[in-house]
């Protein structure tokens, strides 16, 4: 499979984290996305390519030309079968907002296609996208779209004060209170503007930035204490860690970590776990 990311231009750098483009002639696999705390546009060329919930194969977004999936609450399972391609937009907690009219939570657990929120053009626009020959073409093309739909519905400087102070302070009910204090809001005002630039709350915020903290970790080191790491990230206790690990992933830390140690795990994406046919 040929895979490459390049990163947004200045105009951009400040919503978007990448832009991704993978191709394969022939490609059967099964892949297996925990939740992450991005919002993502994803363009899909590909012969078959259909995504579900793992408790809800019944359900299927099948062979969508595009669409922007939210925040997910569980893992969702991809399948891909014959010639693949498929280019994506992966933007910051709080970038999709400023070229949407919608609410970030409108997204959230969601996969909606992306013709609902840009307009039926947009299916032009991938046909345009398609007809390119280069990658890194493709990805110019869809930056211009983007830097055309930005508007000046930007998040408030304590949204971002809040993310560095999470960031520091992962599943510690102390770093809201911390947050709302130094900004001078109330709690009511900092959980409207998660849901509204963000999709989900800061509680929900915090849990999941640790648990994907604890995945990069465990991709890292497979074999490393559980004790010592629930300690590390301040949760109560290492049946706490478990638990919530678990409810997010549908793993326990241990089978996640026997996923690395089988190679299964995407060394550039932790969240996603492969499987072969």
């Amino acid at each position: 499979m040929k895979y490459f990311e390049q990163l947004p231009s200045k105009h951009l750098s400040n919503y978007i984290d990448k832009y991704w483009y993978c191709q394969a002639d022939e490609l059967s696999n099964t892949t297996m996305s925990i939740p992450f705390l991005n919002h993502e546009l994803v363009i899909n060329f590909c012969d078959n390519y259909s995504i579900s919930r793992e408790s809800d194969y019944d359900n299927e977004f099948v062979n969508k030309r595009s669409w922007i999936s939210g925040i997910q609450r569980t893992p969702t399972i991809s399948k891909s079968t014959g010639q693949h391609e498929m280019m994506g937009v992966l933007f910051k907690p709080f970038g999709l907002k400023p070229f949407i009219k919608y609410h970030s939570s409108d997204f959230n657990n969601k996969y909606i296609d992306a013709r609902l929120i840009f307009g039926n053009s947009f299916e032009d626009l991938i046909q345009q996208i398609q007809n390119i020959k280069f990658p890194k073409d493709k990805i110019s093309f869809i930056e211009k779209y983007l830097l055309g739909k930005l508007s000046g519905d930007y998040s408030p400087k304590y949204l971002k004060a809040s993310l560095n102070i999470f960031e520091l302070q992962t599943e510690n009910k102390k770093s809201i209170k911390d947050t709302c204090k130094q900004s001078s809001i109330s709690n009511k005002s900092l959980i409207k503007s998660f849901q509204k630039h963000i999709g989900i709350t800061p509680k929900k915020y915090l849990q999941l930035h640790s648990i994907n903290k604890a995945i990069l970790r465990l991709s890292k080191d497979p074999k490393q204490s559980l004790t010592n790491l629930a300690y590390d990230l301040n949760f109560y206790d290492q049946a706490h860690f478990i638990r919530l690990f678990k409810a997010t992933t549908s793993l326990t830390p241990r089978q996640y970590a026997k996923c690395a140690l089988s190679n299964k795990i995407d060394e550039s994406s932790p969240n996603f776990i492969f499987h072969q046919g």
